[in-house]
C-alpha cells in the first residue's frame, strides 16, 4: 500500500509539468496565431488574411500541379514553421499520388512573433520567383 502511494507521488510531478507545458504551448500558439490572423497582413502585406476575404486563385499565385484540377488546396504558410515544413512534405506526396487531380497554391503567412526570420524567408522566395519564375519559387520553398 505504501509502495503504491509512493509510485503515485512519483508520477504527479512529471504529469503536472507535462500538462502545464501543453497549456502554455496552446496559449502561446493561440495568442500569437489569433493576433496574427486578425491583425497581420497576408501575402507579405497585400491583403488582410481571413477565410471570408480569401482572394480567388489567380496567375499571381504560386501553383504546383494542374491549375484546372478538381481539388485546389490553398496553403497559408510560414517558411520557418516546423509544422508547415511537415505539411509541405505531405502535400508533395499528395501531388505525386493524385497527379492531375490536385492543385497546390502557396501563399505566405509569416508568423513574426514565433519565427522572426519568416518574413525575410518569404521575401527571398519571392525574389527567387521573380528571377526564375514559378519553378524557381518551388525549388526554393522545397529547400
Amino acid at each position: 500500500m505504501e509502495e503504491e502511494t509512493k509510485q503515485k507521488k512519483d508520477r504527479i510531478l512529471p504529469v503536472s509539468i507535462l500538462v502545464a507545458g501543453v497549456l502554455i504551448s496552446v496559449s502561446i500558439i493561440y495568442g500569437a496565431g489569433k493576433k496574427s490572423f486578425e491583425s497581420k497582413k497576408g501575402a507579405l502585406g497585400n491583403e488582410t488574411a481571413s477565410p471570408e476575404r480569401m482572394k480567388e486563385v489567380s496567375g499571381d499565385d504560386h501553383v504546383r500541379g494542374d491549375k484546372n484540377a478538381p481539388v485546389v488546396v490553398v496553403e497559408f504558410s510560414d517558411l520557418e514553421c516546423p509544422f508547415c515544413k511537415s505539411f509541405h512534405e505531405t502535400m508533395k506526396t499528395v501531388l505525386q499520388n493524385y497527379e492531375g487531380e490536385v492543385a497546390w497554391v502557396y501563399r505566405h503567412f509569416p508568423l513574426d512573433r514565433l519565427h522572426p526570420k519568416a518574413r525575410k524567408e518569404a521575401e527571398a522566395s519571392e525574389c527567387a520567383a521573380e528571377l526564375g519564375g514559378n519553378d524557381a519559387f518551388w525549388a526554393y520553398v522545397d529547400e
